[in-house]
């Protein structure tokens, strides 16, 4: 660069001249080029941002992952909890998709392993032509999704409309085939029973409940017939009559059962009731009829004659909201009193031939209610009772004897004299004589043929009346008889209802056992031969189930109360947050615990639990493999998650064992143990 003042020539880099001083201006930098570095670095941190987004967001697994453990965290509202809901029905459909053409057994291990263990369970169920229906029971409800094979691929759509799936069934028909699926409501018993059925099409599925199938109505559940296509439905009789408004809660009397049968017909489904025998079908059935009299012939055998009589002398539209009180109940017979607008009446029921049927009714006074019926010397002598209950001023009946026939008296005979052409005294009182004994005479045969009259018209009545009694006995022995055959034929259904029961239930349960030992022995066969097999602990617990502690739940949002101690057994009920429990033995890492009457199994680390002979448990504070003796792992829980710690510490980790069963090891700075180390158990 050379000096403007002195020419001397100077580095290019120099910012003064060397000879004479002078301070050279520095050029300004190109726009272009700061405009081109900006652009770079802006390039660089995107790239950045995106090589660790983008894997997130394209792998399903990954994408799946990420919003479970959003939803682990829970919903701010109820915006944010619908986002999230479908958020998690895109992740999860993009995952199937993907594992489709996968075995169900490993579709099932790889969702677990992409879900949080402690928040997240899944089902699956294979069906004919390919369908496989999976079940996510989540922390918000469970989601129920449908895997088929469509013309373009595997499908995956969501099943709307049951809470908790418990089976299945597919059903071919000319139209096409339809896919009938069964669960309940969730959340805490009683439960009401859930039927859907979907139209398959070539790549998508259509409701079609509303069309195909009856109204449901109950509490209760559903389950399968023999023939795999019509569906039973065992439902509460009470919770029945209290929604047709017949009873006010809180009758006094035990509930009954009444099956609602589905039948499969004609591409869709009857519906028909069977009444199961109870006290209270009896009492219904004298409801029931009195509002709808049209009914009778339905519930004859409940209603018996005593039953019948009440009906007709009471039917009304108004009928309904009886308030039912029980007086005194036996072996068979229990009496109750019926309040309601239509009036008060007290109605004996009694058992014979195995059903329940009105014995006896009559009207009560209205404070019968505050009385308690006396102790019955028998029950026939019971069922024949007409006096009430409460003795009532009973208004008495005065039996006299029947009259004599009032005789008449002898009609004065008015005799007309005539005069005599001839005045003769003798004469005229001769004939005054004759005429006054044939006056006599008449009246007498008057009188006998009055009285021959009245017993002629004595002996027809009484023929009569015998008559009618004749008849009415002949009517009450031919209704008797037909009540009898009913009974018969009613036991009989019964009797081959429950063969059938126990038959299916033997080749249920043959048919588990040979899938638990085919399971069992496949998964033997996979198992490394070195491993040293686990002895089960045994369940400390006496034959009472005496609670030996309490604790409360501290899984987030509920808890599924299990019928073993294992993820795949059956749900009893389901345990919110902070709910006290009594812990009456241990199996395996899981405690058997007691709520609400209801035993099952939860696993340990989801209890607090502080007791000398408690679990010890460990909060995972790093993400960590589990591991066998042979390093290799058994899974990976997520950071929150508890575990169940079995042993001290050995090569700095612990022993510890998982929710479905796997024990394994550990690093000891991932674990934030709950209470004081536990002593090395070899």
């Amino acid at each position: 660069m050379r000096c403007p003042d002195c020419t001397s020539r100077n580095s290019v880099a120099a910012k003064s001249c060397v000879s004479c001083g002078h301070r050279f201006k520095r050029k300004p930098a190109p726009k272009r080029l700061i405009a081109g570095g900006a652009i770079a670095a802006l390039g660089i941190i995107l790239w950045a941002a995106g090589s660790a987004l983008i894997p997130i967001l394209t792998d399903p697994e990954q994408n799946l992952a990420r919003v479970a453990k959003q939803m682990g965290v829970g919903p701010k509202n109820s915006d944010d909890n619908k986002r999230m809901r479908e958020e998690f029905d895109r992740a999860v459909k993009g995952y199937l998709s993907r594992l489709a053409g996968l075995p169900t057994p490993e579709i099932v291990k790889k969702l677990q392993k992409a879900l949080p263990t402690s928040l997240y369970e899944v089902h699956a169920v294979d069906l004919p032509r390919g369908l496989r229906i999976v079940e996510i029971d989540t922390v918000l409800q469970a989601s129920d999704y449908l895997i088929m094979k469509g013309s373009s691929g595997n499908k995956v759509v969501a099943l709307p409309g049951i809470e908790v799936f418990d089976d299945a069934r597919l059903i071919n028909e000319s139209a096409g085939p339809m896919l009938v699926a069964i669960g309940h409501s969730g959340g805490q018993p009683p439960h009401h029973p859930q039927v859907k059925v979907f139209a398959l099409l070539p790549d998508d599925i259509t409701d079609e409940t509303e069309k195909l199938l009856p109204p449901i109505r109950g509490e209760g559940a559903a389950r399968f017939a023999k023939n795999g296509r019509d569906i039973v439905l065992d439902l509460s009789l009470m919770s029945l009559a209290q929604l047709e408004q017949l009873f006010a809660p809180g009758a006094q009397s035990e509930d009954g059962t009444v099956h609602q049968n589905l039948d499969w017909k004609e591409a869709h489904y009857t519906s028909r009731y069977e009444y199961g025998s109870s006290p209270f079908t009896a009492l219904y059935a004298v409801a029931r009829c009195m509002r709808y009299p049209d009914l009778t012939a339905t519930h004859r055998q409940f209603l018996g004659p005593k039953g019948e009589q009440l009906v007709r002398e009471n039917k009304s539209q108004d009928a309904g909201s009886f308030r039912v009180k029980r007086l005194a109940s036996g072996p068979d017979l229990v009496s109750y009193v019926m309040t309601a607008s239509v009036g008060t009446f007290a109605v004996d029921v009694q058992k014979l031939n195995g059903v329940w049927s009105v014995a006896g009714t009559r009207n009560a006074p209205a404070n019968i209610a505050s009385v308690p019926a006396p102790a019955p010397s028998s029950p026939v002598v019971a069922a024949a009772q007409t006096s009430t209950v409460t003795p009532a001023p009973i208004e008495e009946k005065k039996v006299t004897e029947p009259a004599p026939p009032i005789q008449p008296e002898p009609a004065k005979a008015i005799i007309v004299e005539k005069k005599l052409s001839v005045s003769d005294p003798a004469q005229s009182k001769g004939d005054s004589a004759k005429s006054k004994a044939k006056t006599e005479r008449e009246a007498k045969a008057e009188r006998e043929a009055k009285a021959e009259r009245e017993a002629q018209k004595t002996a027809e009545d009484k023929a009569a009346e015998k008559k009618r009694e004749q008849l009415k006995l002949a009517q009450a022995k031919a209704e008797q008889e037909k009540a009898e055959q009913l009974q018969k034929e009613q036991l009989k259904k019964e009797a081959e209802h429950k063969e059938t029961q126990r038959i299916e239930a033997e080749r249920l349960k043959e048919k588990s056992k040979k899938q638990i030992a085919k399971s069992q022995k496949s998964e033997a066969d996979k198992r490394v031969a070195i491993a040293t097999p686990k002895t089960p602990e045994p369940v400390k617990s006496n034959s009472a189930s005496t609670p030996i502690g309490q604790g409360q739940v501290t899984a987030i949002g509920t808890v599924n109360l299990r019928s073993g101690p294992n993820t795949t057994a059956k749900p009893v009920t389901s345990i919110t947050k902070g709910a006290p429990i009594d812990i009456v033995g241990k199996e395996n890492g899981w405690y058997k615990v007691r709520y609400q009457g209801q035993e099952g199994f939860i696993y340990a680390g989801l209890v607090d639990f502080k007791k000398p002979d408690a679990y010890t448990t460990a909060i995972l504070t790093k993400e960590r493999h589990v591991t066998d003796n042979h390093k290799k792992s058994l899974g990976k829980p997520q950071i929150g998650d508890r575990v169940v710690i079995l042993g001290g510490l050995e090569n700095n980790k612990y022993k510890v064992q998982l929710a479905n069963g796997k024990t394994g090891y550990v690093d000891k700075d991932a674990l934030n143990v709950s209470i004081d180390e536990p002593q090395f158990v070899p």
